[in-house]
């Protein structure tokens, strides 16, 4: 079977070294180094990290390795977002989501202050946020006030359901809504800025790397 291409940057995996049905150790270990050359060709910062690493199944490293993939994919959406090259900055994120909920009709939530405001734990503002982006999407009747724990994690659950309809490319959990993670609320509002101006729209499939997307694990959302 042809191997999937490189999610992160095409072109980046020289196939016809990496042995797709490892027969042995030696093969695994051969396939992780490759993992390790090929990521610090995208400038990971891969620290004391080995094929041999990857081959044991070495939770903590596989994970920094994942974080790392995450993070390069990222600071690549937030550049495109701008469109000169350099990232956009945390005040720009907020601007633009606040202007578009403060332009939805249906909306509710007031203005967030920061990406730590506690007012985005009812997950109201980024089902709102995700409305006036993808138009008609939302089925209100199954939005709730998230006054209560259960409350609020359903609304999260939703917004991130409706995030990835419009073709979001969203890696946070409803867990990072509730909690108000920072960085993955950033994720978030970004994923939906490029959503967006690639012409979002409910159906829209996101992009592959969005396909491969995986919850961040707990011990990296900080």
């Amino acid at each position: 079977a042809e191997p999937k291409r490189a999610q992160v940057q095409p072109g980046c995996v020289p196939w016809k070294k990496v042995k797709l049905l490892p027969k042995n150790r030696h093969h695994v270990v051969e396939n992780g180094n490759h993992c390790v050359t090929v990521g610090k060709k995208l400038e990971l910062v891969l620290v004391n990290i080995g094929g041999v690493d990857i081959a044991d199944g070495n939770k903590k490293l596989i994970l920094a390795v994942m974080w790392q993939l995450m993070r390069a994919q990222t600071i690549d959406m937030l550049k495109q977002l701008k469109g000169d090259g350099t990232a956009v900055a945390e005040p720009e994120l907020i601007a633009w989501a606040n202007a578009k909920v403060a332009g939805f009709a249906k909306a509710t939530s007031k203005p967030i202050r920061g990406l730590n405001d506690k007012t985005l734990a009812t997950g109201r503002y980024c089902i709102e946020l995700c409305a006036a982006v993808g138009g008609d999407v939302v089925d209100w009747d199954l939005v709730t006030p998230g006054a209560t724990a259960e409350d609020r994690a359903l609304n999260a659950k939703y917004a991130l359901s409706i995030a990835r309809k419009v073709g979001a490319r969203v890696f946070c959990t409803p867990d990072d809504i509730v909690e108000v993670k920072p960085k993955m609320i950033l994720l978030f509002v970004a994923a939906l800025w490029q959503a967006e101006l690639e012409g979002a729209q409910p159906g829209r499939r996101p992009s592959v790397m969005a396909a491969a997307a995986s919850p961040t694990p707990p011990a990296l959302r900080r």
